[in-house]
């Protein structure tokens, strides 16, 4: 089940990974009146076919997951924008990539909570693969943005403990520093 919103971005990324993309961008928008996400890569894509399927929780292509008979991610993410009416789009091309859009209206009463974003991005930053990350986040008009090059460049190897720390450190001060900048509440 998906507590949070970055639950939902986790399970996209790990998509992004998993279809192999050499290049992940996310963008995480906030302002006072929704979150907007933005996930796009350069992996295998899907087929018009497969796409037209993709929000189908009964369906799967099997190609990422041999014994499952079932592909859950987007389609929770889709009810659950659906269900708060907010947005979703998904693109995608075979040989190109995918891009996933989705935003929630805060106010509304099962908007889902950011959850724990440096966390997640520290799970996402040290997950195993040859990929770069680059991830942008904007609050109410003030932004930071990470490069995975750069942060493991700066942090060292994601296999050290003591890297994943330094990295997450790093991460949380960016995120309370950009809610001190933009003026948000608990900032």
């Amino acid at each position: 089940m998906h507590y949070a919103l970055t639950d939902f971005l986790q399970d996209i990324f790990q998509n992004s990974v998993e279809a192999q993309a050499g290049l992940i961008v996310i963008d995480l928008i906030e302002d006072p009146e929704k979150y907007l996400i933005y996930v796009a890569d350069n992996g295998r894509g899907m087929s018009q076919a497969v796409l037209r399927q993709a929000l189908d929780p009964f369906f799967t292509s099997g190609e990422k997951h041999r014994r499952r008979r079932v592909g859950l991610g987007l389609a929770f993410l889709n009810q659950a924008v659906k269900a708060v009416d907010g947005d979703f789009e998904i693109k995608s091309e075979e040989g190109t990539g995918t891009s996933v859009v989705f935003s929630f209206p805060k106010k509304h009463l099962d908007c889902p909570p950011l959850g724990d974003l440096p966390g997640t991005l520290l799970l996402m930053f040290a997950y195993p693969g040859a990929y770069e990350l680059n991830v942008t986040r904007q609050l109410n008009g003030q932004k930071y943005t990470v490069l995975r090059s750069e942060l493991q460049a700066a942090a060292g190897d994601w296999t050290d403990a003591q890297s994943l720390k330094l990295a997450g450190a790093y991460l949380a001060g960016l995120e309370e520093d950009l809610m001190l900048s933009s003026g948000a509440p608990g900032g």
